[in-house]
């Protein structure tokens, strides 16, 4: 019986024992430039002395040398860095790092911040505010249920009215909900805070020196108080909550909500025209309360809708198919947990759609 040659041979022409013979004098944990360098010339020295012996730097094979020798550099370096990123150990990517995690079922979150609600004990004013007898009350500070003044209640309220934007008294309030069993109701008042309204302080946490902020607060269409989302012109807003246990009661009076850490916020500008371009967001300790999330909702239902209109316009049934599908596919966005890079790469590529479909449109 005759034995087919491809048997002993890989390849046909490559004998596999000359194969492994090689791999046995390689030497895998040289991946540096110049012992590369080296192992290459010291192999063609030793196999093919008669062919090769033009070893000087400035021979046109030396510099073939050199580039076979930086490129395999550039492949181990770029080989070992993925190999680190499959263990835990070594991995350094957070992206690893996460899918790593979800191997054991382990779904990671961002941090939540400690938040509750501040009971407003006092109040005071530096203008001219009277109360029912005619009494000033500039200067004066008004106690929450204070036992020694008989017309607390009613100063207290001329106060907060005053501070409320016109048209708007206690009792007529912007919202008003039963949460977690308690009356509430959503005001308004002025605030000298143009950007953003949140007001900042600072306080002593086991020996620890902690950031809190006074946020806006409300509870609409939830069964709980949580942040407004913090956007630039907002109107500041307190609750009132009234647990019917009296005025001296720790759940009856006025609030505002606070939480620990600070509102961040990076500016950027697109200078240049770059397709599918990419602006990481790279902050440290971002909070895992959705206002990122509900931040992305409203700007996806905004391009959905400026989409819509434009496609009112377009006659071309293909380019309103598109549209279609764009739509549709940005719409996902709002159901996701989690929002992604993938996420914010494809609403800026709708922003650019949407720009020139309207600069289309205008000529």
């Amino acid at each position: 019986m005759t034995i087919p040659a491809t048997n002993s041979k890989l390849l046909v022409t490559e004998d596999w024992k000359k194969i492994y013979q090689s791999y046995q004098n390689a030497e895998f944990q040289s991946y540096d430039f110049d012992t590369l360098r080296r192992i290459l010339i010291s192999y063609l020295q030793e196999n093919y002395p008669e062919d090769f012996n033009d070893f000087i730097e400035s021979s046109e094979y030396i510099a073939l040398v050199d580039l076979i020798a930086y490129l395999g550099q550039n492949l181990s370096f770029r080989i070992d860095l993925n190999a680190r990123e499959n263990f835990l150990e070594t991995a350094q990517r957070r992206d690893s790092i996460l899918r790593l995690a979800q191997l054991v079922s382990y779904s990671p979150k961002r941090n939540v911040p400690a938040s509750g609600l501040l009971k407003i004990s006092a109040i005071a004013t530096t203008g001219n505010v009277y109360d029912q007898a005619g009494n000033n009350l500039s200067n004066n500070t008004i106690v929450w249920n204070d036992t020694t003044n008989v017309n607390w209640y009613t100063q207290f309220l001329s106060i907060l009215n005053n501070a409320m934007p016109g048209g708007m008294v206690f009792g007529a309030p912007n919202d008003s909900a039963t949460v977690t069993g308690i009356q509430t109701e959503q005001y308004i008042v002025n605030s000298s805070n143009a950007d953003v309204p949140i007001f900042s302080f600072n306080q002593s946490i086991n020996g620890s020196n902690t950031i809190f902020e006074i946020v806006s607060s409300t509870f609409s269409g939830q069964n709980f108080i949580y942040e407004e989302t913090p956007k630039p012109g907002n109107a500041f807003k307190i609750l009132y909550q009234n647990d019917n246990q009296g005025s001296g009661s720790a759940n009856t009076g006025f609030f505002v909500l606070f939480k620990q850490g600070t509102l961040a916020f990076n500016s950027f500008s697109l200078t240049n025209s770059v397709p599918n371009e990419i602006l990481g967001i790279n902050i440290n300790n971002i909070n895992n309360t959705g206002k990122l999330n509900a931040y992305v909702s409203d700007e996806v239902s905004k391009l959905v809708g400026g989409l819509k209109e434009i496609g009112a316009k377009i006659t071309d049934k293909v380019t309103k198919i598109k549209l279609a599908e764009t739509i549709s596919n940005i719409r996902k966005i709002k159901s996701a947990k989690r929002i992604k890079e993938e996420h914010l790469s494809a609403m800026m590529m709708t922003y650019e759609l949407l720009g020139e479909l309207k600069n289309s449109l205008n000529k």
